[in-house]
């Protein structure tokens, strides 16, 4: 049976989200606030997660960086539901992993909708890493993944791709003495693809030497506009994969 974990503050929004799910035949576990939610995503390692964004001590944008760094957690399906509908809030959220944005009120229907939507997207995900080295069980769907991908590397200006960062910090200081870089995938079958999901992905094909190529590009990029800009930058990491070390031309590169 599919497992959600709810995360949300106010007893009665959280009584009738449950009452919703299990209507409808999900496990459900239930948060009252963000660190018991934390604890409970990793413990419990549900299916996907629906959680509030404005919650005291820790909200929702906290939980999900929390849920994000979590080498268990890392994949989970995480939607926002929320009555912030700022355009600043909804980018905030995307832009740490949030899979969904949903403002409140919505209909059963909306919130149905966005459960099986990114829950089937995780299943096929599954599906392709599972099959991946058996080419007899590949479906049609699952290569059509590899295609996807394939074109979105293709493409000049990597639009389907985007970069984010975390610091890296000095424990005795506490200062940001550099961030590491990581690519997701925004891709129109499966949604935001994680690094987690994608170096997989790309592995079980020929494409993990292009998205690195597209990562290791990008940043320069990235850092290229922030010194044009002004900007003081720090040290900027990339993640190679082994199958770089094997290329003749990784060091000019």
């Amino acid at each position: 049976m599919t497992k959600i974990l709810v995360i949300e503050d106010e007893v009665a929004v959280r009584e009738n989200l449950l009452e919703l799910l299990e209507a409808e035949n999900f496990e459900t576990i239930e948060a009252e606030n963000g660190q018991i939610g934390i604890e409970k995503a990793i413990c419990e390692t549900p299916d996907l997660i629906l959680c509030d964004l404005m919650m005291p001590e820790i909200d929702g944008f906290g939980v999900l960086t929390s849920i994000r760094s979590e080498p268990r957690t890392a994949t989970i399906p995480f939607i926002f539901l929320t009555a912030k509908s700022a355009k600043g809030d909804f980018r905030q959220g995307m832009d740490l992993g949030a899979d969904d944005y949903i403002t409140k009120p919505f209909t059963r229907a909306e919130l149905l909708s966005a459960i099986i939507s990114r829950l089937s997207k995780q299943a096929l995900l599954r599906k392709y890493l599972t099959a991946k080295n058996d080419i007899k069980t590949l479906a049609p769907e699952i290569q059509i993944i590899e295609s996807s991908l394939r074109q979105a590397l293709e493409k000049d200006d990597a639009s389907e791709f985007e970069i984010f960062y975390k610091p890296i910090i000095e424990i005795t200081s506490g200062k940001i003495i550099a961030s590491e870089s990581f690519l997701t995938w925004n891709s129109s079958d499966l949604g935001k693809v994680h690094p987690s999901e994608l170096i997989p992905l790309a592995e079980s094909t020929d494409l993990i030497i292009p998205l690195a190529d597209c990562l290791l590009k990008s940043v320069c990029q990235q850092i290229k506009t922030w010194k044009k800009a002004g900007l003081p930058t720090t040290q900027i990491t990339v993640n190679l994969s082994a199958q770089q070390f094997n290329q003749v031309d990784l060091a000019a590169k």
